[in-house]
């Protein structure tokens, strides 16, 4: 009678462990068909979606139901919800996975937390490499620099092993050194998905969250993960990009032939349209020289609330005089929207590299909606494209004349300058 009883009670343990395992996979299910239904209605689905299209769409939202069923981990149920959104060319989309726990840079000295934390089932199961970690490094550490492979750099935090794997679109980065006591080696801290050389759709993991994010603008750049931000050469001098550092908006005199102006922000809250407004009232009679060179590297956007008074003064300025306008990768959004009409001007030539291309869409409310599961999230997107701007998604603006990476790019624009 006892043994019954103890094998009714195991019966009942295991019976209530398959229906909440079938509820959590049915809560997934739940979240490729929301996330299809918040999909349809992004003005880039309603653009690009259409005829065909739309059937294909309907077949990969069925593969992703079924696939979802048989995911194990967080990595795997991610990726398989990331299918639903990249049928799209709309880079402003982020997909990203909510945090179990909030992880602070204040918390990773908390050695209390920090050992609850490794001693956790998220930590456990995190995705790890069966490679041998130092055999890996050996390997990566002679790696041409202008590949993709190689040894990566987060600062002075983290170190990391990228790698191709056998299927020749995937690579794989393998974490081989932490200051961060969230990490430890071997873990895989990225998945890249190559569409075209040097171009990726990227898998990451939060740095402190350790939480999945897909970046679809991945590029590899100047020896550097744009998006993602890690470096094969962290103490290489950087002369593409403007340093956080700087003030957003400079004005100055190079000489008496070249004016020099810094643009590096078009962001419309309304502290920020009144330093804007507050700085072009400071300027718009200061334009004198017949060289201006209009400076919009790491303008990561805005809108033409904020950057419309400045377009005009400068269609102004053209007409008496030229301008050369520097962009780089991290010209972004509506500063690529500027950079284009600005380059539609007579008198304008664009200089340096091409920019981000993420530009045809955008978001104006900053609404981010969360799946049923509560697991995974989408920062959507709810502006048209109402400037033909999609020709220029994932593919950016192209500078006139391209720039190196080896010198200052200011000299670089004035002996371009200076030879016409």
């Amino acid at each position: 009678m006892q043994r019954l009883s103890f094998m009714n009670r195991v019966l009942f343990v295991l019976i209530s462990l398959l229906i909440s395992r079938y509820a959590l996979a049915q809560d997934y299910v739940a979240d490729a068909d929301k996330l299809a239904a918040i999909v349809q209605q992004l003005p880039s689905y309603k653009d690009q979606i259409k005829g065909d299209q739309k059937h294909l769409f309907d077949a990969i939202k069925q593969k992703a139901k079924q696939d979802i069923l048989k995911a194990k981990d967080p990595y795997s149920r991610f990726y398989t919800l990331s299918q639903l959104i990249l049928p799209l060319r709309d880079n402003h989309l982020y997909f990203s996975q909510n945090p179990p726990v909030d992880i602070t840079i204040p918390s990773l000295k908390d050695t209390a937390f920090m050992n609850r934390y490794r001693g956790s089932v998220w930590f456990k199961q995190a995705l790890s490499s069966k490679l041998n970690v130092d055999s890996l490094s050996k390997a990566l550490s002679v790696a041409p620099a202008d590949s993709v492979e190689g040894i990566y750099h987060y600062g002075d935090a983290l170190s990391m092993a990228l790698y191709r794997t056998t299927k020749r679109d995937s690579l794989v980065g393998v974490i081989t050194g932490s200051k961060i006591k969230t990490w430890q080696p071997g873990q895989i801290a990225m998945v890249l998905k190559e569409y075209k050389p040097n171009r990726f759709k990227a898998y990451t993991l939060h740095i402190l969250q350790k939480t999945w994010g897909l970046l679809l603008n991945e590029k590899l750049m100047h020896g550097m993960l744009t998006e993602s931000h890690w470096k094969k050469f962290k103490n290489q001098p950087d002369f593409v990009n403007i340093q956080s550092t700087e003030p957003l908006f400079k004005f100055k005199n190079i000489d008496s032939g070249i004016n020099y102006l810094r643009l590096g922000s078009f962001a419309t809250s309304n502290k920020s349209l009144a330093t804007s407004a507050d700085f072009y009232n400071t300027i718009k009679d200061s334009l004198t020289a017949p060289t201006l060179i209009v400076d919009l590297r790491n303008n990561g956007g805005g809108g033409f609330k904020s950057s419309g008074k400045f377009l005009k003064l400068l269609e102004g300025y053209t007409k008496r005089g030229r301008i050369y306008a520097l962009i780089n990768n991290r010209t972004f959004s509506n500063a690529e929207q500027f950079a284009i009409k600005l380059s539609q001007l007579k008198n304008v030539t664009l200089l340096g590299e091409t920019t981000n291309g993420t530009l045809a869409y955008g978001n104006n409310t900053g609404v981010t909606e969360t799946l049923p599961s509560g697991e995974f999230k989408l920062y959507i997107t709810d502006m048209r494209d109402d400037g033909n701007y999609l020709p220029y998604e994932g593919v950016g603006v192209k500078p006139a004349i391209m720039l190196n990476a080896k010198s200052d790019w200011i000299l670089q624009a004035i002996k371009i300058i200076n030879k016409k």
